[in-house]
């Protein structure tokens, strides 16, 4: 295995040195619908899809925050990049963790740069075979899928850790990610800015203010998704399961993160002026990205926010994908 692969420090650097390019593409992306080519490549030369791939097909098997902290640099530069980044990454991670040696070997044994889509398609029929499954059915759109070539669906999962209080993180990252590229090209746009009557912009209270709260609320998300992840990873070093009250903790964290965002974005958006309402604008993209991202259902806050309600009330939490 390549040593810088398996280097957290040297892949997260490879992902910040990314940003200009992503930046630089970002309205075509917007354009094509599609990211690009070029920054799909760039990340794969970078070994950043190696992070999450286990190390028996030369992957770096690192801990899963440092793949989410990854997902955040990605997103600084492009939203859209990211949550391709976070979708793609995050499915290694369910193969290698989830599914039997086999099914690994059928993907990377030959090809390890071979990538995976999935879409959750409940209207699929499976009917056994003597020699496996017949699936029928029409599977539904997964991010990234013009970059795969496999797909997994849904099954049953048994052992380890609860997927689903896990996984979604990834994507909760990107939203925090593009976050936080908001603040910065928030931070440039007024730094150089004249009000109408001449004033520096850069010198009103209220817009220091309005910096200063963001980078709270942005770095508290971050610091919430990290920490969960880090803790989630030291009990699974010593337990093959997680308590049901960090379970229910993480999914609360996983969807209060892109409220955070939200609460930061909207605070920046809402000072940038009518410039900002163009919709070739950078920062209105950021702000599109951020609520765009924050609808997925795994981050649902209601849903989440629920759960973790009703847990610590001692109520049974009803219907829940752990």
């Amino acid at each position: 295995m390549d040593a810088a692969i398996s280097d957290p420090a040297q892949l997260l650097e490879s992902a910040r040195a990314l940003y200009p390019k992503l930046r630089e593409r970002a309205s075509q992306v917007e354009a094509a619908r599609k990211i690009s080519s070029d920054s799909f490549q760039e990340m794969k030369e970078a070994g950043l899809f190696r992070m999450t791939q286990p190390k028996a097909y030369g992957g770096a098997q690192l801990p899963y925050h440092v793949f989410c902290e990854a997902v955040m640099e990605i997103a600084q530069g492009c939203p859209s990049t990211g949550w391709i980044y976070a979708v793609i990454g995050e499915h290694n991670v369910t193969l290698g963790a989830y599914y039997p040696r086999q099914a690994q070997d059928d993907v990377w044994a030959e090809a390890p740069d071979t990538y995976i889509g999935s879409g959750n398609s409940p209207e699929l029929v499976y009917t056994e075979q003597d020699d496996g499954w017949l699936v029928n059915g029409q599977l539904r759109f997964s991010s990234g899928c013009e970059f795969v070539t496999w797909h997994m669906t849904g099954g049953r999962i048994n052992g380890r850790q609860p997927q689903w209080s896990t996984g979604p993180f990834c994507l909760a990252a990107a939203v925090v990610g593009a976050g936080q590229g908001a603040l910065r090209l928030f931070i440039d746009m007024v730094s150089g800015r004249n009000a109408k009557f001449g004033a520096k912009v850069a010198e009103f209270q209220s817009i220091q203010l309005r910096i200063a709260e963001a980078a709270a609320e942005l770095d508290a998300a971050r610091r919430m998704i990290l920490g969960d992840l880090r803790e989630t990873h030291e009990v699974l070093e010593s337990a093959d399961e997680v308590p049901v009250e960090m379970r229910a903790r993480n999914l609360r964290d996983m969807a209060f993160a892109p409220v955070l965002a939200k609460r930061a974005v909207d605070r920046l958006f809402y000072a940038s002026g009518a410039e900002s309402l163009d919709l070739g604008g950078d920062l209105q993209r950021y702000y599109r990205d951020v609520n765009a991202g924050a609808q997925q259902v795994c981050l649902n806050w209601d849903a989440n926010g629920t759960v973790f309600g009703r847990i610590a009330l001692g109520m049974e939490p009803g219907p829940v994908r752990w």
